[in-house]
């Protein structure tokens, strides 16, 4: 008898132990857990999100404060006289939607617009600039002075009106190459309306019209001036920019990318590649441009495999054939400086894409293709996609509901076992 209830005994602490280990277990499990594979996110590990790679928790980028202002150019013009308006804007994310609105029907869209003024007075303009998730509105900080009215200009006056004679010129370009052709421009108010002009400057400069387009052949620093007359009045202006001949193309290396230019001087450093470098049918990639020199805001202009055109910053490509991808961006920034850049890294476009860890390689890593990969395997999850070997064989795959309701099964047995034996125990 005292053997019998012995094993009684033990029977029962032996149940009980089982459920105590099954209750701490599954606690644990739920604690240590807490994210399945069916999560998007995991702490601050990497999770697995079914394209073939793991990806950290995206950290958005840090985007300044939008500003903006806008100003004329010249502030004084006589009535069919021609104004310039011109921005400036900073901060947002470096790509700029401006919109204009001004007196006398102005209106307009980029960053530099013209406008021709017919009735005389005050002339005022206004901007609103839109930058991803950000808009500004600023009125223009100066005004345009406008003189007389359009019947000044009419046949019967013409070479009697006197006023006072102004002008000014500039150059196209900051830098030119050897044979190439510099376009000279002078803008001209006042007078009558009818002018004469004598070019002048650095290796025999002339022309006698408003814009001079004229050849170097020796490198340098090369000015110009020019003289107008209009009905007994002479004005002379020296261009505002001189302009630098040097060698007709160069190559520029900055921080591993390959710039190609047109020419050294008027150039801009750019920096382009893809994320991610491997990828799958109808599946986001992403080219990114990375752009400095000159002043913002930029344009962009991408081309590439499988028909890729895109104006914008980053260009977002889903390519339906399989095989390795490639693009280039030309950038030109608002003071005219433009560059091409053939991005340094490609993309492997698959049936099956290879995983890798996102945030291996930084935003300026483009050396190719990145060494912290994971083989796929044929295993899929629930919708479909594919798993790799060391997901399927992880923790978060195993079916912790069915192994409780074993467990539980095997405990309630050995009860019901105890109870309609216990005569026998």
């Amino acid at each position: 008898m005292k053997n019998t209830r012995i094993i009684k005994y033990s029977l029962l602490s032996i149940a009980s132990i089982c459920a105590v280990v099954a209750i701490v277990f599954l606690t644990s499990a739920s604690v240590a857990h807490g994210c399945s594979a069916y999560d998007n996110y995991c702490g601050t590990a990497p999770v697995y999100n079914y394209t073939g790679t793991y990806q950290y928790p995206i950290v958005q980028p840090n985007v300044s404060q939008l500003n903006a202002t806008c100003y004329a150019t010249p502030l004084s013009v006589y009535a069919g006289g021609t104004t310039q308006w011109a921005s400036s804007v900073t901060g947002g994310i470096g790509s700029y939607n401006i919109t204009w609105m001004g007196d006398e029907g102005l209106s307009g869209y980029g960053s530099v617009i013209t406008k021709t003024y017919y009735n005389a007075g005050s002339k005022s303009a206004s901007i609103t600039v839109l930058s991803g998730s950000q808009r500004v509105s600023v009125n223009c900080s100066t005004t345009v002075n406008v003189i007389g009215s359009s019947n000044y200009y009419n046949y019967n006056n013409y070479n009697n009106y006197t006023a006072p004679l102004s002008a000014s010129c500039s150059a196209n370009a900051s830098y030119a190459g050897l044979g190439s052709a510099v376009t000279w421009t002078t803008s001209v108010t006042g007078g009558n309306g009818y002018y004469t002009y004598n070019w002048g400057g650095t290796d025999g400069i002339y022309g006698s019209s408003q814009s001079v387009a004229y050849t170097y052949n020796t490198p340098g620093s090369k000015t110009a001036y020019v003289s107008v007359t209009s009905n007994g009045q002479t004005t002379t202006s020296y261009c505002t920019n001189p302009v630098t001949v040097g060698s007709t193309y160069g190559v520029i290396y900055q921080n591993g990318y390959n710039v190609i230019n047109s020419n050294t001087a008027n150039s801009l450093d750019i920096g382009c590649y893809a994320d991610p470098i491997t990828s799958t049918i109808n599946q986001p990639v992403t080219w990114n441009v990375e752009v400095t020199g000159g002043i913002a805001p930029y344009t962009y202009s991408w081309t590439g495999s499988d028909g890729l055109n895109s104006a914008q910053v980053n260009a977002i490509k889903y390519y339906s054939t399989n095989g390795v991808k490639s693009a280039i961006v030309t950038v030109t920034s608002a003071d005219g400086k433009t560059g091409t850049r053939s991005c340094s890294n490609t993309v492997t476009v698959g049936s099956t894409s290879r995983g890798s860890v996102a945030g291996a390689s930084s935003n300026n890593n483009t050396s190719g293709t990145n060494s912290n990969t994971v083989a796929p395997s044929n295993q899929t999850n629930q919708n479909g996609s594919q798993l790799t070997g060391s997901a399927i064989f992880s923790f978060d795959n195993v079916p912790w509901g069915w192994i409780a309701i074993l467990i539980i099964l095997v405990l309630f047995a050995t009860v019901m076992y105890l109870l309609f034996n216990r005569q026998k125990i």
